[in-house]
């Protein structure tokens, strides 16, 4: 069998970008959905804290209006009052927590996927030079057969 053609070697490198070009693809798809799920997870999480802090919250104020109620006769408006603002503080401070860990997380996820990016242009670009030098040489050698 003698050397590929041109057309050949052409051919197998396009299929070999293709390749890569599907690797990072599939890469970048597995990237979308883990910050998906972790989306999803820390969503879980604040719903999670947030449904066991309301539960810690509601069974704090009935104890609280009894006590109240029966020891010192404050009034129950004041006390929804205070647990309110206390619930809702509570609940800026998860959202801030969830919003500063998802970032990090994205930013981090944003740099290893930028990172891989530029591995393949590298090597792309690599192969893309080899392959104009290899074309070079062959239109070289061309140019002598034709002489002859």
């Amino acid at each position: 069998m003698g050397n590929p053609s041109k057309k050949e070697r052409f051919e197998l490198l396009l299929e070999q970008l293709n390749g890569k070009m599907d690797l990072l693809v599939e890469g970048h798809h597995s990237l979308s959905e883990r910050i998906e799920r972790m989306r999803v997870e820390m969503d879980e999480k604040l719903e999670e804290r947030t449904l066991l802090l309301q539960a810690g919250m509601i069974s704090l104020r009935e104890q609280l209006q009894k006590e109240f109620r029966t020891e010192l006769g404050t009034t129950r408006e004041q006390l929804q009052k205070e647990f309110r603002t206390e619930l809702g503080t509570t609940r800026e401070q998860l959202q801030k927590e969830f919003r500063t860990e998802l970032k990090s997380t994205e930013g981090r996820l944003q740099t290893e996927l930028g990172n891989k990016i530029e591995k393949v242009d590298v090597k792309l670009t690599t192969a893309l030079k080899r392959l104009n030098q290899h074309e070079e040489r062959i239109n070289k050698l061309e140019e002598k057969v034709s002489r002859f």
